[in-house]
C-alpha cells in the first residue's frame, strides 16, 4: 500500500516489477460469477516512468485478468487513468462457482493502481419512453 499517490481514498496499490517479466501476480478476494453474465472489470492506474522503466524499445503495460476466461493488456500513463475490460463467463457444465480478478505487471517499473472494480452488466429489457423501443424485444 502506497498513501503517497491515490486516486481516491488514502492509499494505493503500488507494483513494482524490477526486471522483465518478474512481477508478481496478485489474486484478490474470489466472487461468485454466472454462467454467461458479462463483467465490466475497471482499475484506475498511473505509472512514474523515471523509476525504473529505462528501456523505450519495449512500452511498460500491466495485465488485468478475470480467472482464466479473459486477460487485457493496458498501458499506463504518468497521469491516473481508467482502464476498462469486458469479460464473459462462458456456459460449462463444470464451471467454478467462484473466480478471482488477477494484476500482474509483467513489463520492468512502478505502476500505482487504485479502485478496482466489478460489475456484473444487466440486459435491459424494459424501458419506461413507450417512443423507445429496444432491438428484438417485444413489448
Amino acid at each position: 500500500l502506497d498513501s503517497r499517490e491515490h486516486f481516491e481514498g488514502s492509499h494505493s496499490l503500488r507494483l513494482i516489477t524490477p526486471t522483465e517479466n518478474g512481477s508478481a501476480r496478485i489474486r484478490f478476494f474470489p466472487f461468485t460469477v454466472r454462467p454467461g453474465a458479462i463483467y465490466l472489470v475497471s482499475v484506475r492506474g498511473k505509472t512514474d516512468k523515471e523509476q525504473g522503466h529505462n528501456n523505450m524499445d519495449k512500452p511498460q503495460y500491466f495485465e488485468i485478468s478475470l480467472g482464466d476466461y479473459g486477460t487485457s493488456r493496458f498501458q499506463p500513463e504518468s497521469d491516473w487513468g481508467q482502464f476498462v475490460t469486458f469479460v464473459t463467463i462462458p456456459y460449462f457444465k463444470d464451471l467454478p462457482p467462484k473466480t478471482n480478478v488477477i494484476l500482474q505487471m509483467p513489463s520492468a517499473g512502478v505502476c500505482w493502481f487504485d479502485m478496482l472494480q466489478v460489475v456484473e452488466c444487466a440486459d435491459i429489457g424494459k424501458c419506461i419512453n413507450p417512443e423507445f423501443s429496444l432491438p428484438g424485444r417485444i413489448y
